[in-house]
């Protein structure tokens, strides 16, 4: 297998795009840059429920807006529907902590839950939130070979391009129709500035 930096990969598939256009019909460019699009997409919806994800999984315990690292006071809502403040509580003249709550900021800015009960309500969500990732990445990947099957199916002359062309690299149709894409648009712009 060979690896290649940006600037020769770009190079690379640039020199497959000229090989590639004067090969297949201008539909089939078409075709394969709505495919592009579709799986541009796909991915970017998959992409966002993992960042999604991961923020419920940072935030685990504690309130919205405040950072995993804040050893500010916040309260904390765990799927048990608890809420839990994340530093000792004032007395109500306002001078000093009369009791220790649930959670304590510990040095460094590491939160010590200390009730039983609420410790396995947070375990609870972050396996919750785990099976969730691992969902997702299973979603990626079976989209992914989803549309890879898709385009080698339905449009299997231009897949036999794509593969003898892309030697000595792995085949990248993903990379050919963005390359194929930039092509189209600067075209199109060029031609938006003539006609100015």
């Amino acid at each position: 297998m060979v690896w290649l930096g940006d600037a020769e990969a770009n190079t690379h598939w640039s020199n497959v795009v000229d090989q590639f256009e004067p090969l297949v019909a201008p539909r089939e460019v078409t075709k394969l840059i709505e495919w592009r699009n579709e799986y541009v997409a796909g991915i970017r919806s998959i992409y966002k429920r993992r960042r999604k994800l991961g923020v419920h999984l940072a935030f685990t315990g504690r309130s919205k807006g405040v950072p995993p690292d804040s050893a500010t006071a916040a309260a904390a809502v765990t799927a048990g529907g608890v809420s839990l403040p994340l530093s000792p509580r004032s007395s109500a003249s306002g001078s000093g902590p009369t009791a220790l709550t649930p959670i304590q900021a510990v040095g460094g800015g590491v939160d010590v839950i200390t009730s039983f009960v609420d410790q396995c309500n947070m375990f609870t969500d972050t396996l919750s939130i785990l099976e969730a990732l691992k969902q997702n990445v299973a979603e990626e990947l079976a989209f992914e070979s989803e549309k890879m099957m898709e385009i080698i199916s339905v449009q299997a002359r231009m897949s036999a391009h794509i593969v003898i062309l892309s030697y000595p690299l792995l085949p990248d149709p993903l990379a050919m129709a963005t390359e194929l894409m930039r092509r189209q648009n600067l075209t199109s712009y060029r031609r938006a500035v003539h006609h100015t």
